[in-house]
Parts: structure tokens; sequence; C-alpha cells
């Protein structure tokens, strides 16, 4: 497979409670972990927001594709995707201990 394009990031040694950044700056964020997951909460994004963001975007793109081939309309498509929009929920449990994402919602 031909590698078309690489995304990276570093975070501090804080985690979910500290500070991530890529490689461009083009994302520089501080983290908070929220109560509900046991962390202190905060103004901070977490990782979960940041997964369900890139894979609505990702998604939307995937159907804006498949529409574009199919001469489909956008305003036909289900209502999750109204106005060229798509909710997606990230919805984190408990295994073993440890926050694992364990349902997509869209």
């Amino acid at each position: 497979m031909k590698t078309l394009y690489t995304a990276t990031a570093t975070a501090t040694d804080r985690g979910r409670n500290g500070h991530t950044r890529t490689d461009d700056g083009k994302l520089d964020l501080d983290l908070s972990m929220p109560e509900a997951m046991g962390g202190p909460g905060g103004d901070g994004t977490n990782p979960e927001q940041l997964f369900a963001a890139g894979w609505a975007s990702c998604f939307v793109g995937a159907v804006r594709r498949v529409a574009g081939a199919k001469k489909v309309p956008l305003n036909d498509l289900s209502d999750r995707l109204r106005d060229n929009y798509l909710y997606a929920r990230a919805v984190v449990g408990n295994e073993l201990s440890w926050p694992v994402i364990n349902r997509l919602d869209s």
C-alpha cells in the first residue's frame, strides 16, 4: 500500500490531563479527562471527542463520495445527515479496568 499521508502528534506525560500538539501545529490542545471517567473535568477536550470528530468527518467524506458517484443528492440521505452534517458519538465503557470505546453511534 502506498502511504498518502502520515499524521504525527505528541502528548505530554500527563496524558489525558495534559496537552497534545501535531507536528505542524494545526492542532494544539489542552486535554481534560471527563469527570464521568474519573478525571477532574476541565476546559480541555478529550481523546474520545477528537475520535468522534475525526470519525464523523471521515464518514461524511465517504458518504459524499458514494453519493456523488451514484448521483444521489445529499438531502435525500438519512435524517442523520442533514445539511451535510453527521452526528457521531463515541461511547466509552470499562473493560479490564481500562476505558475503551465500545460503541460508535452515527
